[in-house]
């Protein structure tokens, strides 16, 4: 069973939005940071991303969530709780 907890959608960061945006689940982690370069990146063709990235973290003041937020990322506190009890 999977469940999740996350505040008031209230974002710690603001910038305009792109037309995609996605949310990354663990995005302060050493995936999640890969991740969100290679959506950030410009196109090929020079072009800006045509993603506007969200993060779910546990701890939104956390220096690697800040780097996120100081590159445009919104930054969303909250947490998934995983439970095997019932499948």
């Amino acid at each position: 069973r999977l469940s999740a907890r996350a505040s008031t959608c209230s974002a710690f960061s603001m910038h305009s939005h792109p037309e995609k945006r996605i949310l990354v689940i663990g995005g302060t982690g050493a995936q999640g940071l890969a991740v969100i370069d290679k959506l950030l990146a410009p196109a090929e063709d020079g072009s800006p991303s045509p993603y506007s990235v969200r993060v779910l973290t546990r701890d939104p003041t956390s220096r690697r969530a800040q780097e996120l937020a100081s590159k445009g990322v919104e930054l969303f506190r909250g947490e998934i709780a995983w439970s095997l009890g019932r499948i």
